[in-house]
């Protein structure tokens, strides 16, 4: 099983990931930008399109 998260050391908030998740799973919170497993449908559309390379898919 894989799930998808943010590597905050990465991250520069860009927030690409905001705008190209068809479903909206990505939240911005003071701490940084979060992903909600609950809403995500694992597309991995953000993690092509985060420019920093952020966004990975990890095992669990």
């Amino acid at each position: 099983m894989y799930i998808i998260e943010i590597l905050k050391g990465k991250c520069n908030k860009c927030r690409e990931c905001l705008k190209d998740c068809p479903v909206e799973a990505i939240v911005e919170r003071e701490d940084g930008f979060k992903i909600n497993l609950n809403r995500c449908i694992y597309c991995g559309i953000c993690i092509k399109e985060c420019p920093e390379g952020a966004i990975v898919e990890r095992e669990v």
